[in-house]
């Protein structure tokens, strides 16, 4: 393969951190030509790789980075910093730039070494290897000879000596230019060590047993002004005042000189006191007195002092004591006069350990904790306009105004009884804990109207957006209460709801609008959750099975009618029923209920008619009930009623249908088993002919075994047609 490079000049430099500068490198410098040696290298996208290797031998990458320059106007020349942070390395050391030039310590490599891993330890002349490679963008890359990146003997400033940064080093400021200092003698260089590790002689040191001065043999040729040192020959302290060496005291002795006046009732002898002179102090006043000041510069005694007596300032009289107190008793102030003992009496005792015992029995005993024996009834409360109020945990809990109100978590209740809490479910609850006999827990409102005959007893809900600051009105579909029905299901005490009337709004709440409606809710067996079965709506329409009735009543499902043997008169005029007899809804008009189908064709059996048939599944009419009419093709609903007494010898079966022009609209069958049988058999059909004539017939016909069968047939046995 053609090598595209002849030859790259280069040189480099090792840029040190100046204070001047944000930066530190390599700098490297040199230049490509192509392989007629002259013509220079123009690609625009040269890369080059340099890495800084270990001298070992095995060659572990401790710094690599890759970067791409354009020598298109450069006549080949180029210029590259390496380590100044500007690129991103691509080794994996983790070692700093400034790190892998230290001759010191242990570096460790994962990876990178010529067998992969390893480690080397630097001798303190050891040098660095500088590989460099590059390719333009139409070669591969070509590696440069290593060079040796040896230590600099002449550096201008160095970031660190033998691995310590200049931090780390004793050194003198400069200020704003260098300075020149004198070397430390040896002399000066042990006394800065013992300095440092607090073996001076040289200074004052504090210790546990006091501070050190310097002690000398003999004065110092040249003391200067304050110094002071110990004189461990005459075991003296001295100092310079500087004129002259002053001594302290001498050796084993106190002060030279000392001067004490005291006024009044004390006197002073032995003053001035000399070197081991004595000090006496005499004094005179009243026996078991207190001295004290009788001016600002003359003290005096006071009288004895009482035994067991409390002194008492006198102000700038003589103090004096109150007499001894009795046992138990407690000093009291007297005002202007002096305090004195005075023993507790009433209610409440102490003894002489302070332990004070009040009344907790009789008429006027005092509550304690844990329960009273009054042996009487007991009042607790106030005799005057206050409140009373009862605290628990630091803070009011419950109040009895003097209105007899009574407020808990409000102090000032608006009604007999207030309950107030923030921000929870507030609720009165009365349990019955269990019970032997039926037991009706609840709540009971009695009201004695008096000669007005106005008032009654109430239950009443109030609810309302914000808070009690600022109230905000009810808003549609809010509730204004509700009357709630819980039960004890078999895991859980009172989770299981079965029951609730609600109130609730139908209009955003104003002075004048308060539209509302009222909910009747149940749970269907099997089921948990309430479910809204009626509604009272705000215009007083009626619904079941709808929340929005359109009528009075407006019913969402099938409703049932009782019969009823109730008079149609003018009183139950508009009263609807279900007649059974005929199977018709009825009205009552004032005088008569009457049918609410359009033509009711009622046939009747002759009385104590005698049917008789003798052939097996032929069917017959019997009684004459057969009735032929004219539709104009609507349901017309058909019933029949068999009743009769049969006569048989043999066992069988008796078939009865509801027949329309011969054909079989209904059937009915009944089983035979004894002479005599009483029979009674309904038959009902619904069917939709065409328009025109139609005969409607109840036949008969005997199912067995060929025998004669006769019946007496009743007058109750009819056919019925409604259209």
């Amino acid at each position: 393969m053609q090598r595209n490079v002849s030859r790259v000049l280069f040189l480099y430099l090792i840029a040190l951190p100046f204070a001047s500068y944000a930066t530190t490198g390599i700098t490297y410098h040199g230049r490509i030509l192509m392989p007629d040696g002259v013509t220079p290298v123009t690609d625009s996208s040269v890369q080059f790789k340099m890495q800084v290797l270990t001298p070992d031998g095995q060659a572990c990458v401790m710094y690599e980075e890759t970067q791409t320059k354009d020598l298109s106007s450069t006549s080949g020349a180029f210029a590259i910093t390496i380590g100044d942070g500007s690129v991103t390395r691509s080794d994996s050391s983790g070692f700093s730039f400034s790190q892998i030039f230290a001759n010191y310590g242990t570096f460790s490599f994962s990876s990178g070494c010529t067998s992969g891993a390893g480690t080397y330890t630097p001798a303190l002349t050891d040098n660095r290897y500088f590989q460099v490679a590059f390719k333009t963008s139409s070669s591969s890359w070509e590696s440069l000879p290593l060079q040796a990146i040896n230590p600099a003997p002449m550096a201008i400033e160095s970031r660190q000596v033998a691995g310590y940064p200049a931090t780390s080093l004793f050194r003198v400021d400069n200020g704003t230019a260098p300075q020149t200092v004198s070397a430390l003698t040896t002399t000066q260089a042990a006394n800065l060590i013992a300095l440092a590790n607090g073996s001076s002689t040289q200074y004052v040191q504090t210790t546990s047993n006091g501070a050190a001065l310097p002690t000398l043999a003999s004065n110092p040729s040249s003391p200067t002004t304050g110094d002071v040192w110990y004189d461990s020959t005459n075991n003296v302290l001295k100092y310079y005042n500087g004129s002259a060496v002053q001594t302290l005291g001498s050796g084993g002795s106190g002060l030279t000189s000392v001067g004490l006046t005291m006024p009044g009732i004390f006197s002073v002898g032995g003053s001035p006191l000399t070197a081991n002179g004595t000090l006496a102090v005499t004094a005179s006043g009243t026996s078991g007195g207190i001295p004290y000041f009788a001016s600002s510069s003359t003290m005096a005694s006071s009288a004895a002092l009482t035994q067991y007596g409390v002194v008492i300032g006198g102000g700038t009289s003589a103090p004096t004591t109150t007499a001894a107190g009795a046992s138990g008793a407690i000093l009291t102030g007297q005002g202007s006069a002096n305090p004195s003992f005075v023993s507790m009496s009433g209610d409440a005792t102490m003894t002489n350990a302070g332990v004070v015992s009040v009344a907790s029995t009789g008429a006027s005993g005092f509550y304690k904790n844990g329960g009273n024996s009054f042996s009487a009834a007991a009042t607790l409360g106030t005799n005057d306009s206050n409140n009373l109020a009862f605290k628990t945990n630091g803070a009011t809990a419950m109040t009895i105004t003097t209105s007899g109100t009574v407020g808990i978590g409000i102090s000032s209740p608006g009604a007999t009884l207030d309950i107030a809490k923030s921000d929870t479910d507030t609720t009165t609850k009365v349990t019955n804990t269990g019970s032997t006999t039926g037991r009706f827990p609840g709540f009971q409102a009695v009201n004695y109207m008096g000669a007005t005959g106005t008032g009654w007893p109430i239950v009443k809900y109030t609810n309302s957006r914000g808070n009690t600051t600022t109230t905000g009105a009810l808003q549609s579909g809010d509730l204004l209460g509700s009357f709630e029905a819980w039960g004890g299901t078999n895991t859980t005490f009172g989770t299981g709801q079965g029951g609730q009337i609600s109130f609730v709004a139908t209009e955003n709440f104003s002075a004048t609008a308060n539209g509302s409606a009222i909910a009747f809710k149940t749970t269907a067996n099997t089921t948990t959750g309430v479910q809204e079965r009626m509604r009272i709506n705000n215009n007083g329409n009626v619904g079941i099975g709808t929340t929005s009735p359109a009528a009075k009543l407006d019913v969402n499902g099938e409703i049932k009618l009782a019969n009823t043997s109730s008079t149609c008169n003018a009183t139950n005029e508009g009263q609807q029923r279900y007649n059974s007899s005929i199977h018709s809804m009825e009205f009552c008009n004032g005088t008569a209920w009457v049918s609410m189908m359009n033509t009711v064709t009622r046939v009747m059996a002759t009385e104590a008619t005698t049917l008789t048939n003798a052939t097996t599944n032929a069917y017959s009419t019997f009684g004459g009930l057969s009735q032929t009419i004219t539709t104009n093709a609507q349901p017309i609903y058909v019933s029949a009623q068999a009743n009769g007494c049969w006569s048989n010898t043999a066992t069988g079966y008796i078939s009865f249908q509801i027949q329309m022009d011969g054909g079989t609209l209904a059937t009915s069958t009944v089983e035979l088993t004894n002479t005599s049988d009483v029979i009674s058999i309904p038959l009902q059909t619904v069917v939709t002919p065409s328009a025109g004539s139609h005969t409607f017939t109840l036949v008969w016909g005997w199912v067995g075994n060929g025998a004669t069968y006769t019946c007496n047939w009743k007058s109750t046995s009819n056919l019925i047609i409604w259209q």
